[in-house]
């Protein structure tokens, strides 16, 4: 077991756990969101696919230069916060978002 503290949640716990550690999923995000989404899930313990699964999203844009990388980090955090709540059945999905897996992992095959 990577993270005993996932078990202690009632969300996740030990079967939770077991979802993220086999998931291999697919990021339709790029630049600073694909970079904040891929580090919160492999801090969660999900693999991410290197190669891009999906057509990418577009680049998030807040309408002012200076607020750019700041929209950029929280549509990459909330995509993670969405794609382990799908892999751990917790909760109801922000914005129809859907989760990419991409198959088993190569380690566990």
């Amino acid at each position: 077991m990577r993270y005993a503290r996932h078990v202690l949640l009632p969300e996740i716990g030990s079967a939770g756990q077991a979802r993220l550690e086999a998931a291999t999923v697919g990021l339709a995000l790029e630049g600073r969101a694909r970079e904040v989404a891929r580090d919160y899930l492999h801090r969660a313990g999900v693999e991410v696919d290197g190669a891009d699964a999906v057509a990418p999203a577009p680049p998030v844009a807040a309408g002012r230069p200076e607020l750019d990388e700041a929209a950029a980090f929280v549509a990459g955090a909330l995509h993670a916060v969405e794609t382990i709540k799908a892999l751990v059945e917790a909760g109801e999905p922000h914005g129809g978002q859907k989760v990419v897996l991409t198959g088993p992992r190569e380690d566990d095959a």
